[in-house]
């Protein structure tokens, strides 16, 4: 979910004109928005804002989106990436809309404008550290913020199933050259051992992430 806030000066009104009424909730599509999307998501319209006497405008946002991360697979699956989420507006200049990271509700991550007080844990990635960063401070002339996100692989599905089994079939090679070389038992056993490989090989494939910059060093 994406909350946004600005100040509309036209908006404004004195409690004590209109029996106290400190906020209201109309329709997004009779107040201005500002065009400020996250690249690479899913356009979605919003249905109401909740405007204050002060003129600040709330508009909570419910949208899925997908970045694309560029992964470094070298020490998969025990990596660490890095991803980023751009919000920015391709019309309005830094002169005209300003946006900036910040939250009004309680359990921000460390103050950089994520809420994580809604997350689930999630069986494969975990968050180990968020930043943010605007184009201001890269003195550009339109308005972004990006959020930085730092995941962390969590190892255990592939250590289980992936690494486990691979040390276990390299100790078993070990017992093929133990056995003696006129033993019946000898030459079945091989066999077995390759079988085992083949079918660990060919799980491999469908285990390992495809990726065409990296390879990774358990490969």
């Amino acid at each position: 979910m994406t909350f946004q806030n600005w100040i509309d000066e036209y908006l404004r009104w004195n409690k004590s004109d209109h029996n106290n009424i400190s906020r209201i909730s109309v329709r997004a599509c009779d107040v201005w928005l500002p065009d400020v999307y996250i690249r690479n998501g899913l356009k979605t319209s919003p249905q109401s804002v909740i405007i204050t006497y002060k003129g600040r405008v709330y508009m909570d946002l419910l949208r899925e989106t997908t970045t694309y991360c560029k992964l470094d697979l070298t020490f998969f699956p025990f990596d660490v990436q890095t991803c980023y989420i751009h919000v920015e507006s391709f019309t309005f200049t830094t002169a005209q809309v300003s946006t900036a990271a910040d939250c009004y509700i309680a359990d921000c991550f460390i103050d950089f404008g994520i809420a994580l007080n809604n997350l689930k844990p999630h069986g494969q990635w975990n968050i180990v550290k968020v930043s943010t960063r605007t184009n201001e401070e890269m003195k550009k002339n339109f308005s972004m913020v990006t959020f930085v996100l730092h995941l962390r692989r969590n190892p255990l599905f592939y250590f289980t199933y992936f690494i486990y089994p691979c040390v276990i079939s390299a100790v078993v090679v070990v017992f093929v050259f133990l056995l003696p070389s006129d033993s019946r038992g000898k030459i079945n056993f091989s066999v077995t051992v390759l079988l085992s490989f083949t079918v660990f090989l060919a799980t491999m494939y469908f285990v390992l992430p495809e990726s065409g910059f990296y390879v990774p060093y358990l490969s």
